[in-house]
């Protein structure tokens, strides 16, 4: 992890923000996205157990902004990554999607394999109830039919 984060910083990139065991970086790492967005990495004995890059929506309640920013997101994870080998896309962007997302009814998550890892994009369940997009390389991740509480980066606000 030390190692990443020497090459972030010699990269220009600076220090990064240390929240407990995750560090991360105020960056714009996708261009075609014009939104906040943070590069993440949480490890653990000096190892990069998951990165991600995390975008917040402009407007994080309103559901056709979050539906469209996620759609982007997957068009450049495509774009880079190549198409995702399972995807799944469960529930409507409504009114209450936020309490549909917290109660599973509302549900995006696309999986592909990375080498020996996975690179999940998913609007991921958060403990503050709040709409966000997380594209995340971890080595194991849960089934893409699934989306657990507290999957994503919490340690982020």
């Amino acid at each position: 992890m030390i190692e990443a984060q020497g090459r972030l910083k010699s990269g220009g990139y600076g220090d990064g923000i240390e929240t407990g065991d995750v560090v991360f970086y105020e960056t714009q790492i996708l261009p075609t996205i014009n939104a906040r967005q943070r590069l993440a990495l949480a490890g653990a004995k000096g190892r990069i157990a998951r990165a991600a890059i995390i975008v917040d929506p402009d407007n994080p309640t309103n559901p056709r902004d979050v539906e469209t920013l996620y759609l982007k997101m997957l068009q450049a994870m495509t774009t880079i990554y190549g198409p995702p080998s399972s995807q799944v896309e469960e529930g409507v962007f409504g009114p209450g999607f936020l309490a549909d997302l917290q109660d599973g009814l509302l549900m995006r998550n696309a999986h592909g394999r990375l080498g020996d890892s996975i690179l999940r994009l998913s609007i991921p369940r958060r403990l503050d109830g709040q709409a966000r997009i997380e594209a995340m390389r971890v080595r194991a991740a849960p089934p893409v039919n699934t989306n657990p509480l507290g999957f994503g980066f919490e340690a982020l606000s």
